[in-house]
């Protein structure tokens, strides 16, 4: 499934109006509030607002609609949980750095 696809499917599921163009998706700024102002390309999912010029990456726009952080962002749209991923590299780089560790 494209990502475009995804993250109109979790719009949907969460109730965030979208209005679908050709090349674009329109939602309303998560950063001014303006309505129908906030422009995603389908191609890329680049993000602009038209009104206030704020412009997002897909998951900084999807956390900033949703109000969540961007890994959450992440992890509900390619469904897996990267916080884990995270934990066990930050315990990995401890345990490396650590000067009572045992070779």
């Amino acid at each position: 499934m494209e990502l475009i696809s995804q993250v109109l499917a979790l719009f949907d599921d969460r109730g965030i109006a979208y209005d679908e163009k050709r090349k674009s998706v329109v939602i309303d700024c998560p950063s001014c509030g303006k309505e129908n102002h906030c422009w995603i390309r389908k191609e890329n999912l680049q993000t602009i607002c038209f009104k206030c010029g704020s412009s997002w990456s897909w998951k900084r726009m999807v956390a900033a609609v949703l109000g969540i952080t961007q890994s959450e962002a992440y992890s509900l749209v390619y469904g897996r949980n990267t916080g884990d991923h995270i934990d066990r590299m930050e315990q990995s780089e401890i345990k490396q750095d650590s000067p009572n560790r045992l070779s």
